[in-house]
């Protein structure tokens, strides 16, 4: 009997130790009381972060555009981000839910934790937080060694980028995030971060708006050097709406390309990719702009 009284407290005991608090991109402390084992993405960013730690086989249900890496492709669905079934998600029994703080319906959380299901609320703002989500999923999950290495390769790699592009001559931007209505993005979007770690001037950073709508007047009066636009959501023909205009520098000495959007919007390691090739475009703007 004393034996089997020391044993259970060394079982308690050991639970105890391992549990496990964080804070989430929304401020909130999430507890976990072992390593999540079912976990629930609702957005796409939460998907490529389980599979870069090498858990995303845990990975029970997701939503519509998880759909990297490959393997992802294979999870059970429960729609969009936005119009997802309370019912489905608890009758799944996740030990953690990775939500979309800011894109998953607020009401959405609120009522999976009132069932009693513990919620991670992701949404990095800036190149930074992104090492911060990893290493906090990684504690999460008992990815610990295989997120610091992530975190190490990554903030390294945003180093050395940062230290090459430091005097590179600067180049004015403007990103067309949309065509109709015409729309762009302001300093807080990772894309306008990549931009400046690039040595661009993003031309609609101070807008108040996240997403601002403008005009082609006002690109027109902005003067962009390079003008960018995701290929997910472009027409096919954007450059060409442009020729009407050639005494924009970016027209002028046909300086427009295309990014992908995946590489540039979704808060996950691979922004680094993304920065890489954005870095590469506004170098080729620059020789092409001093002949």
């Amino acid at each position: 009997m004393i034996v089997c009284r020391v044993i259970l407290l060394i079982m308690v005991f050991s639970n105890m130790a391992w549990a496990l608090s964080v804070e989430d991109d929304s401020g909130r402390v999430v507890t976990v009381g072992q390593p999540a084992m079912r976990i629930i993405t609702l957005a796409p960013h939460a998907t490529e972060h389980l599979y870069a730690l090498g858990v995303g086989e845990r990975i029970v249900a997701t939503v519509e555009h998880s759909d990297y890496p490959k393997a992802a492709l294979s999870i059970p669905r429960l729609g969009g981000a936005d119009a997802i079934s309370v019912e489905k998600i608890y009758a799944m029994s996740p030990d953690l839910v990775i939500a979309w703080h800011g894109g998953n319906p607020p009401e959405l959380l609120a009522q999976l934790e009132r069932l009693g299901l513990v919620v991670y609320r992701s949404s990095a703002k800036s190149l930074k937080d992104i090492a911060d989500t990893v290493q906090r999923l990684g504690k999460l999950t008992g990815a610990v060694e295989r997120s610091d290495e992530i975190v190490q390769d990554y903030r390294q790699a945003l180093s050395e980028l940062q230290m090459q592009y430091q005097s590179a001559p600067r180049v004015s931007v403007f990103y067309q995030l949309w065509s109709q209505p015409l729309m762009t993005a302001n300093r807080s979007l990772l894309v306008s971060q990549m931009i400046e770690l690039c040595a661009g001037d993003n031309v609609f950073a101070n807008r108040p708006e996240a997403v601002p709508k403008t005009s082609v007047e006002s690109v027109v009066l902005l003067g962009p050097d390079v003008i960018l636009a995701p290929t997910q959501g472009t027409p096919a023909d954007w450059k060409q709406t442009w020729l009407a205009w050639p005494e924009i520098p970016a027209v002028k000495h046909e300086t427009l390309y295309t990014l992908d959007a995946d590489l540039v919007s979704r808060p996950t390691v691979r922004v680094l990719e993304g920065a890489r090739q954005l870095c590469k475009l506004l170098d080729n703007a620059r020789t092409k702009l001093s002949r």
